[in-house]
């Protein structure tokens, strides 16, 4: 059962564009990022170092410098280094997203860019330079306005893989379902702490939205291939869409004609539909 902080009060919705929790000796942790400014810029810096990740990736040396990089980034966003190594002792870490409100925070540039921000490898990477030893579990959810809750490994798990059309046929998601899998303990020898599991490959949209309405799903765990990545891989992709369904580019082209962050997903005869991260909620 997950427990509720006790003699704190709820945050307020706007409080924080990001918070980052944990459970730590059956209390609940918090470090807020307080400088949300300076977002865009670290999440461009780290994007670029993991694209890049082949030549640094078996050198131990810049492994650690990349430590030391990440502890002072997270610090330049308001989460010290003390916070870090508390973090450090931590098994499982929850980094909570506010959502886009126009009569709060208002920064639409802040928070694309705590969308984007690789938050699961900045944590990895600092809390390590702070002494972790122990494997780490990270997920992120979007905040709903209730109040805080101490993070627990989920009971139950949706793991959704999309690589329909062209994407099937160059990518294999099978380890970071094994991981992900060993991660959450459905390998444990006890029933009582072995989540529930199911896998869908390549829903469509109203399947993945049958399969998350058709149960209580404590984490739903999505991998693919996002809206930019797709013009990387695959060749001329936005070039043909222009061409030949310009209704399907125009629908994740915001008002100053940025692609929107999203995901490739199948829907009845469309192999290559773009999804919108803003449009998640009628899943639900």
């Amino acid at each position: 059962m997950a427990k509720r902080s006790r003699g704190k009060a709820i945050a307020a919705p706007n409080e924080a564009v990001v918070v980052v929790r944990a459970l730590l000796n059956d209390e609940l942790f918090e470090a807020r990022v307080t400088e949300p400014r300076r977002l865009a810029r670290v999440a461009q810096e780290w994007s670029y170092i993991l694209r890049v990740r082949a030549r640094w990736a078996q050198d131990a040396d810049l492994r650690s410098q990349l430590g030391e990089r990440a502890v002072k980034d997270l610090s330049s966003l308001g989460i010290s280094g003390a916070q870090l190594k508390s973090l450090a002792t931590a098994e499982r870490i929850e980094v909570e997203l506010a959502g886009l409100d126009p009569n709060g925070f208002g920064d639409e540039i802040a928070y694309e860019a705590a969308s984007e921000m690789p938050w699961e490898y900045l944590i990895s990477a600092a809390t390590r330079s702070q002494g972790r030893f122990r494997s780490l579990l990270i997920t992120r959810l979007l905040r709903n306005g209730l109040g805080p809750v101490a993070p627990h490994p989920p009971k139950s798990v949706l793991f959704v893989v999309s690589a329909p059309g062209r994407l099937d046929d160059g990518y294999s998601f099978k380890e970071e379902e094994e991981r992900i899998s060993a991660a959450v303990g459905t390998e444990s020898k006890s029933r009582s702490r072995s989540p529930q599991w199911k896998t869908i490959k390549t829903p469509s949209v109203s399947q993945l939205a049958d399969a998350i309405r058709e149960n209580s799903w404590e984490a739903v765990h999505v991998t693919g291939v996002d809206n930019h990545q797709a013009g990387w891989f695959i060749e001329d992709f936005y070039t043909d869409l222009e061409t030949g369904s310009p209704d399907r580019l125009e629908a994740v082209i915001d008002a100053h004609g940025r692609l929107q962050d999203g995901m490739i997903l199948w829907e009845g005869t469309e192999t290559s539909c773009l999804f919108r991260s803003a449009d998640s909620p009628r899943l639900l």
